[in-house]
């Protein structure tokens, strides 16, 4: 499989595989990127993963040519070995017609009731692939078929914060208020994005997703032992 590594503006590179979606490469770019980081930190100010590409964003005071050829030489070593720890992070969503506003739609499009809905969409354990769109907002793969729907016609001026949604053959959270046109089919009460945090996302690229269906009751419950700073996290190692 083909990698290049080219400029990217004046002060990044990027490196790109070909234009694919599978879990081979998925592993192959987090694992790269995580030795980038060790390897190369002092010329970094950052890196960004997408499906099939890192972007390598370097200080000023880092000299290009040299880190092209450090990059590139470095792609054409062995993959290195995966340090990333496969940790599934277990969020809880409440799928109460409150909460989920376009739920009806992705059931009469599939041919599904509602219940149907909610054990397709809690039976996978999605992969992260990466963070974008929004600050902590977390594309993940692994959609069951039977529950892929268009995008809304017109998307929402406002999304709640927590909102789960299903958009095309894609799930996600709304991880603050935003305009969206994904068909909202829950909520979490479990905070993605925190500034005030270290570091501010809940999610990195490389964890794991697991929903689990929860009642009004439950969903407020944990919505106080957050806001208690009692809450705790349930995680799991894959």
């Amino acid at each position: 499989m083909k990698i290049t590594v080219q400029p990217f503006g004046e002060h990044a590179i990027l490196i790109d595989w070909p234009a694919t979606v599978n879990d081979t490469v998925s592993q192959e770019i987090l694992a790269i990127n995580t030795a980038i980081n060790a390897t190369f930190s002092s010329e970094l100010i950052e890196t960004v993963t997408t499906y099939h590409s890192i972007a390598v964003y370097l200080k000023e005071t880092a000299i290009m040519q040299n880190c092209l050829e450090a990059l590139e030489s470095f792609i054409k070593t062995d993959t290195p070995e995966t340090l990333i720890n496969k940790r599934v992070v277990f969020i809880p969503v409440c799928y109460e017609d409150c909460f989920a506003l376009d739920i009806s739609i992705v059931a009469e499009k599939n041919e599904l009731v509602k219940t149907d809905v909610i054990s397709l969409h809690t039976a996978p354990v999605y992969p992260v692939r990466f963070l974008g769109f929004l600050p902590g907002f977390p594309y993940v793969s692994g959609l069951d078929e039977r529950l892929h729907t268009p995008r809304l016609k017109s998307p929402r001026l406002q999304i709640p914060a927590g909102s789960v949604g299903i958009g095309g053959s894609q799930t996600g959270i709304y991880p603050s208020n935003s305009p969206g046109g994904w068909n909202i089919i829950g909520q979490t009460p479990i905070p993605l994005f925190n500034i005030t945090n270290d570091p501010p996302n809940l999610l990195v690229a490389g964890d794991f997703i697991k929903f689990e269906s929860i009642s009004l009751a439950v969903f407020e419950e944990i919505k106080q032992k957050i806001k208690a700073g009692t809450f705790q996290l349930k995680t799991a190692s894959l």
